[in-house]
């Protein structure tokens, strides 16, 4: 929500979308769950704070944001992604590799940081208008 990310074309693709990550997000968090590895998950956890730092905001023509908005928006994703990654990490060290909660997290953050950085490729790494004015 903060930091924007891809968006599908029509509300039915989004809910096609929507539901095919969660089936995704489900199986690979019991499959990950008994093959899971302190390296992995800060491999993981560093990916996330990468695509965030990198890819966030992403404004869509939804919601465009001004000059402000996008170093708000910024500002905020980078705080809540670094919150988040660091919740997972706490988590890690006090109840291990089997914490089902922390591993769900992980993988929401995860989720969304590749939406954000698929909405970044989709537009090319530009805001929106910018993005519509080159097409």
């Amino acid at each position: 929500m903060i930091a924007g990310g891809y968006h599908a074309k029509t509300p039915g693709r989004c809910n096609e979308l929507t539901f095919s990550v969660y089936i995704a997000n489900m199986i690979l968090i019991s499959l990950m769950k008994s093959h899971i590895t302190y390296p992995l998950m800060y491999t993981i956890n560093m990916i996330i704070i990468v695509m965030i730092f990198r890819a966030a905001p992403v404004d869509n023509k939804n919601r465009v944001l001004d000059e402000f908005e996008l170093s708000k928006a910024k500002k905020s994703s980078r705080i809540t992604g670094v919150i988040i990654v660091g919740f997972c990490a706490v988590s890690l060290v006090l109840f291990g590799l089997s914490n089902t909660i922390s591993i769900s997290t992980m993988m929401g953050a995860l989720t969304a940081s590749v939406s954000l950085f698929i909405g970044s490729l989709a537009r090319g790494g530009e805001k929106y208008e910018e993005a519509e004015i080159s097409k």
